[in-house]
């Protein structure tokens, strides 16, 4: 049995993993700015959470617009 995905359903998938991706971005902010009050070793761990969090977020974005072009581009392929 084939897995049928519409135009709607994919919308909706778009629309939830941006919405992570913005609340995650949120998160790291916080996270950013507790940073600037700690120190030592505490400030170094809470920067590299927070970079290691952004490129994340990136590669999510970055892999849901390829997908995006793959499903609704145009069929190469035949």
């Amino acid at each position: 049995m084939a897995t049928t995905v519409t135009a709607g359903s994919i919308g909706l998938l778009e629309l939830i993993m941006l919405s992570s991706g913005v609340a995650l971005l949120a998160a790291v902010r916080l996270v950013l700015v507790r940073a600037r009050h700690a120190a030592g070793g505490a400030k170094a761990y809470l920067i590299s959470l927070g970079k290691v969090a952004v490129a994340l977020t990136w590669g999510l974005v970055r892999t849901i617009f390829t997908l995006r072009g793959t499903t609704t581009g145009p069929n190469w392929f035949g």
